[in-house]
């Protein structure tokens, strides 16, 4: 009987998800936290992962209930950080600003290790930002390579600490960048994201949407994981755009050594060939360094460097964001 009453997850501030009586056909269900019940450390953002994984389901009038039973109880987060927790799984996290060749990366990195492609994330907006999300990342038990555009947000850091991942930084000459961004949006429609950016009448609004909209957070990701370069928060690879692009051998070679993977130089020059010819997948504009400047007016300019500015300490050029 104690069995039964045990607090699986609590799906919402005093309810939790328990067994059902014997006659409830070995499902669970959603029940108001009793006196003297202890609670899982399980939040709305957690439930609604596991409504996406299929593992609970919404019923009318009664809450969630599990759609299979998990193959273990999830434990405290005492439990989980003693129990044991494979950390020798290899997971590559390229974190980038936006249009800074990440795709490329990521599929270099999957075509030559030949890992899998893990979306460690829930909520936010994947093209500009979304934080990984812990529960996804526990239950991932293969290698794989992940594409992030996060924050270095303490909880992120000890997140790489944690399963032992040495972060790779992408970023790009800023006005490369938000020109790249301006023609990715205007030949694939992305309304969903950038609603107000197809509202625009003019090149000169559409410029002004860029600046005002996608360069904060570029330089907000740009700034927050300089920061932590040069604090050692984390085991972070800096790269820049047109760094890896002037000699991407040397580069991936280099990626693979902070990653602490060998393979024959002949096996990455193969994969770094096979990669530059899928334009598609890599999502291969124009590739030309320098080009971004001469896109935005001089008050244009000047807006964005304000921006910059405002990031007191932050090195930008030592970035790589400003050539």
């Amino acid at each position: 009987m104690a069995a039964r009453e045990q607090i699986i997850i609590a799906l919402s501030k005093g309810h939790v998800l328990k067994p059902l009586p014997p006659d409830g056909g070995g499902q669970w269900g959603c029940f108001p936290l009793q006196q003297g019940e202890s609670l899982v450390a399980y939040n709305e953002r957690d439930v609604a992962a596991l409504v996406m994984d299929g593992l609970i389901e919404r019923v009318p009038d009664v809450g969630y209930i599990l759609a299979r039973k998990p193959k273990n109880t999830p434990g405290t987060p005492a439990d989980r950080a003693t129990s044991g927790e494979a950390s020798d799984v290899v997971r590559i996290f390229v974190i980038c600003t936006p249009k800074s060749g990440s795709s490329f990366v990521v599929t270099l990195l999957q075509g030559l290790t030949g890992f899998g492609h893990l979306s460690p994330r829930l909520g936010g907006e994947p093209m500009l930002e979304a934080d990984p999300y812990l529960p996804v990342i526990e239950s991932s038990k293969r290698p794989s390579v992940s594409q992030l555009h996060c924050h270095a947000k303490p909880r992120t850091l000890a997140l790489c600490e944690r399963f032992s991942i040495k972060p790779i930084f992408l970023t790009r000459n800023i006005f490369d960048s938000l020109l790249s961004m301006k023609e990715y949006i205007d030949k694939f429609p992305h309304q969903q994201v950038f609603p107000n950016y197809y509202e625009s009448e003019t090149e000169e609004e559409k410029r002004a949407y860029i600046i005002n909209v996608y360069a904060p957070t570029f330089v907000r990701l740009a700034a927050g994981w300089h920061k932590a370069w040069k604090g050692q928060k984390a085991p972070i690879f800096w790269c820049t755009y047109e760094t890896f692009f002037e000699n991407p051998f040397l580069h991936a070679r280099r990626m693979l050594q902070h990653l602490g993977l060998d393979y024959p130089d002949g096996k990455i020059q193969e994969a770094i060939d096979a990669v530059q010819e899928d334009r598609t997948t890599t999502k291969f504009n124009k590739g030309v360094t320098g080009r971004g400047m001469l896109s935005f007016t001089p008050e244009e300019q000047k807006r964005v460097i304000d921006l910059i500015d405002s990031y007191r300490g932050f090195d930008a050029r030592e970035a790589g964001i400003l050539i």
